[in-house]
């Protein structure tokens, strides 16, 4: 019910190969199949010469590491204020959230062999982060903002204990009435499912604002997400990437006497530890030492390496469509920024104003 988007990204990096191990809830896994054959794995399995490379800004934006977190707060700050004020007009309460990454998001972004340099952090930083904190996972399962009651977002629990006439009032104030679901596909393979038609609420009037129109909004987020599933789909299929892949199993057996076919078992392994005992001290140094144990494998196997290859040469190889579908999504990113800045700009000067 909630008009907040609660992190923008929740795959910024793709939670990919060496720092898979996050809760599947969070992210679609590496090795999972991406559908449907498409452009990008329907390519050669085997790496050769790349035809152009990709531009660092839209390898960044494909990342999902094109914008600091400055800009990613601006964005969701003012769609916050937008949705406030537009609800105020209509003498309805809106409590605005505030953006901050889960623990786990936070340590996966750290820990990512994905850069835009095109090569992994070192090795001493990735395992020292793994030693303090695992993949992030239990940190997140026992910060009182991700869990329990206190993980609902307080205009949701506003909303609750509304009587059934004023909840019904207020969710067409807040999302609109009268829409339908329309599928929207993307280059590249993937799709989302948005809304269409029938009169906008203010959680709409909010994105037009910034984003032109929803869609804009939903082209930003999910055409770099959907692409870059579609690469990683084809990055893992690549043979030098699956006989790395193989290494990793057989140093990480060693180093825990566990036999797991790939880090993403290591992940799903977890979840269903956790689901089942709960954030104990027992699961947490599970995690930390699996944690440990596939990120010095990573580099051990030539993994981290070879998978960061793998995917920098596929991102470099993109053309057609999906080039010119992620030029645009970046350009329109960019210029939701402007517009956001103008906003707030305006907000300010209008505060201003009202207080001489």
């Amino acid at each position: 019910m909630s008009a907040a988007v609660r992190w923008r990204r929740p795959c910024r990096v793709g939670r990919l190969a060496l720092v898979a191990g996050v809760s599947a809830a969070f992210c679609v896994s590496w090795f999972a199949a991406a559908g449907a054959a498409n452009a990008v794995t329907s390519r050669a399995s085997t790496l050769g010469a790349v035809r152009r490379p990709l531009p660092t800004a839209a390898f960044a934006f494909l990342l999902g590491s094109d914008t600091d977190s400055a800009s990613d707060r601006l964005l969701f700050s003012t769609q916050q204020r937008l949705t406030q004020e537009c609800m105020a007009a209509q003498r309805l309460r809106y409590i605005p959230e505030s953006l901050t990454p889960p623990p786990d998001a936070a340590v996966s972004d750290a820990t990512s062999e994905l850069t835009i340099t095109g090569t992994p952090p070192p090795q001493a930083l990735v395992v020292k982060l793994r030693e303090r904190h695992g993949y992030g996972i239990y940190d997140t399962l026992v910060t009182p903002r991700l869990s329990g009651p206190a993980s609902i977002p307080a205009n949701d629990r506003y909303v609750d204990h509304l009587s059934p006439e004023a909840r019904t009032l207020y969710v067409a104030a807040l999302q609109g009435s009268g829409s339908h679901s329309t599928t929207v596909a993307t280059p590249g393979g993937g799709s989302y499912t948005m809304s269409a038609g029938g009169t906008p609420g203010c959680y709409q009037l909010a994105l037009d604002k910034i984003y032109s129109s929803p869609q804009g909004y939903f082209n930003i987020t999910y055409v770099p997400e959907n692409l870059r599933q579609a690469l990683l789909d084809a990055v893992a299929r690549t043979p030098v990437v699956v006989a790395a892949v193989k290494r990793w199993s057989g140093c990480f057996h060693t180093a825990t006497g566990q036999l797991f076919a790939n880090p993403t078992a290591v992940a799903i392994s977890l979840d269903q530890q956790y689901a089942s005992s709960g954030p104990t001290p027992t699961e947490h140094a599970m995690e930390i030492r699996y944690a440990v144990a596939d990120a010095r494998c990573g580099y051990q196997s030539g993994l981290a390496q070879t998978y960061s290859h793998a995917f920098w040469w596929y991102a470099d190889d993109l053309t057609g469509p999906e080039y010119s579908a992620l030029l645009a999504a970046m350009t329109a990113e960019q210029e939701a920024i402007g517009r956001a800045h103008a906003l707030a700009s305006a907000q300010r000067s209008s505060a201003r104003v009202g207080r001489t």
